[in-house]
């Protein structure tokens, strides 16, 4: 099943704050809500447990990254959801040195690639993505 931004025009948006940490993510989401002409209302928390229970609890909705690594939410009360609007997609873009040595960087890169389905190329170092981000968990 897929949610339209309209169909959940009437619930409230919840952020994870502060929001100069996460502005990007900000930006589309209210940039998304502006094109489809609706003024959400939104209420933040600087605590991430307290999402899942604001969710669960029908306090509104949190819209995520969804990629192959996100399960199906278990917790009772909360569904992942995809929206179905054309533009709810975001760039992502990853670059390392091409000589990079450290493991730390290289299990991230990993990772990231992993997450973002990003294929890695020996001939370059800098990768770009559109990926699916913005989910509605109602």
């Amino acid at each position: 099943k897929r949610l339209s931004l309209k169909e959940l025009a009437e619930k409230t948006v919840i952020l994870l704050g502060p929001p100069r940490k996460l502005q990007t993510i900000y930006d589309k989401i209210l940039a998304l809500y502006a094109s489809a002409g609706i003024a959400p209302n939104i209420i933040t928390t600087s605590d991430e447990y307290d999402v899942d229970n604001l969710v669960a609890s029908g306090k509104g909705i949190f819209f995520i990254f969804l990629n192959p690594l996100i399960q199906a939410h278990n917790k009772s009360g909360i569904a992942v959801v995809p929206l179905s609007d054309a533009e709810a997609t975001m760039d992502v873009q990853l670059a390392w040195r091409r000589d990079e040595t450290s493991g730390e960087v290289l299990r991230f890169v990993n990772f990231a690639c992993k997450a973002f389905g990003l294929r890695k190329r020996k001939e370059a170092h800098r990768k770009e993505a559109q990926r699916s981000i913005v989910r509605a968990a109602i």
